[in-house]
């Protein structure tokens, strides 16, 4: 079963990422939502993710020093999920380590 760790503090993109990976991979996926920075660390440390797939702008660590941090231990791929779409920020991310950066509409 493929676990993936999205960290996201908008209910409503979380609902509509929810239902379509229920729909598309149904039971071969565990999806676990952290609401805030703080608590995408916590679950990061505790649990072992096939795929993160992160916002930037968070309650408590943004998803830059998320990104950061995973990089300083682990190979996790980490997309960017997003509504900073400046051309900086997506340079950014894939300084930081990124693997894909997809701007939400």
């Amino acid at each position: 079963m493929n676990q993936i760790l999205l960290v996201e503090d908008d209910k409503r993109i979380q609902e509509v990422i929810k239902n379509y990976f229920t729909d598309q991979a149904g039971a071969e996926l565990d999806l676990t939502i952290a609401g805030d920075g703080n608590k995408a660390l916590e679950l990061l440390f505790e649990n072992a993710y096939d795929l993160v797939l992160l916002d930037v702008m968070l309650p408590g660590v943004d998803g830059f020093e998320i990104c950061k941090e995973i990089r300083r231990n682990q190979e996790i791929p980490i997309i960017f999920l997003t509504a900073r779409g400046r051309e900086e920020d997506l340079l950014y991310g894939y300084d930081i380590g990124c693997d894909d950066y997809i701007v939400k509409p």
